[in-house]
């Protein structure tokens, strides 16, 4: 009898150690699976929140992307508008030199307008040209009247001055008076560098200035009357005198040129060697 009931003993606590290992086993297994759920939620809302607000930062990025690029298309646009206004006028100058200072005229007075038009209509014998403004500037050459800047009020005037300006030649009042086309301030300042350099070597002899161009001489045509007179030397000495710097003159058909001409290229090769070679010029830019 107790034999019997031992065994039952052993075997009720075989089967509760059993059963205590299963219930164990079991809030383990259920334990680790109500974690890895509480977790994998709590990832995921995190992970949504995190991209919920990086999608708000972006939106906001990509805005003030377009704001700027649409900031920078107009500030574009208008330096370009302004740029092209101001190379459209450029187009419209004109500049006439050896025109003789009025004891009583200013820059940009009536009475410097008024002696233009007067030679646009006495001397080139032109009507209804439309003169929009005119500037004399100031001369570095005392002995020479400063240049007239003119800006026409449209292209048409303009090349109607530009085709009959030889005209004044034949006139007294204004044969020394000549008009050129306007040349870009850093078109000029090249072309003074290569005349300089040229000149530093000794071949200034061998070019030859037409329509404000530097040329190899014999590969132009130029026209006699151009090349020969005083005009086309005055044109030459002049654009580079005012507006640039005290500087040489044009070569000279002619012994007596060409003596000057070697006696000019010495003094100033030996007084101003130092600045010749592409040096920064004194000039006024207009």
């Amino acid at each position: 009898m107790i034999s019997k009931l031992s065994n039952n003993l052993d075997n009720v606590a075989e089967r509760l150690e059993k059963r205590i290992c299963d219930i164990e086993s079991n809030v383990e297994r259920k334990l680790t699976v109500k974690f890895n759920t509480v977790i994998t939620d709590r990832i995921k809302g995190e992970v949504e929140q995190v991209r919920s607000e990086l999608k708000i930062e972006l939106d906001t990025m990509k805005e003030k992307y377009e704001q700027l690029d649409k900031s920078y298309s107009e500030i574009v646009k208008n330096g370009l508008s302004k740029k092209e206004e101001k190379d459209t006028s450029k187009v419209f100058i004109a500049v006439v030199k050896n025109l003789p200072c009025d004891k009583n005229e200013n820059s940009h007075d009536t009475a410097l307008r008024s002696r233009i038009e007067t030679m646009v209509k006495d001397g080139l014998k032109l009507q209804n040209i439309n003169i929009k403004s005119v500037e004399r500037k100031s001369s570095y050459n005392e002995a020479r009247p400063g240049i007239v800047v003119i800006e026409f009020g449209d292209l048409n005037s303009k090349q109607s001055v530009m085709k009959v300006k030889r005209v004044l030649r034949e006139t007294v009042k204004y044969r020394s008076v000549y008009i050129e086309n306007h040349i870009p301030y850093e078109k000029r300042l090249i072309d003074r560098n290569n005349y300089n350099l040229l000149k530093a070597v000794g071949k200034e002899e061998e070019f030859v200035s037409v329509s404000g161009h530097i040329k190899k001489r014999g590969t132009v045509n130029v026209n006699k009357n151009d090349s020969n007179d005083s005009y086309r030397k005055d044109n030459y000495n002049e654009s580079y005198t005012q507006n640039y710097s005290r500087g040489s003159g044009y070569r000279q058909n002619g012994s007596t040129a060409k003596s000057n001409v070697s006696k000019r290229k010495t003094q100033n090769f030996n007084n101003n060697q130092r600045d010749q070679w592409c040096a920064p010029v004194r000039g006024r830019t207009w």
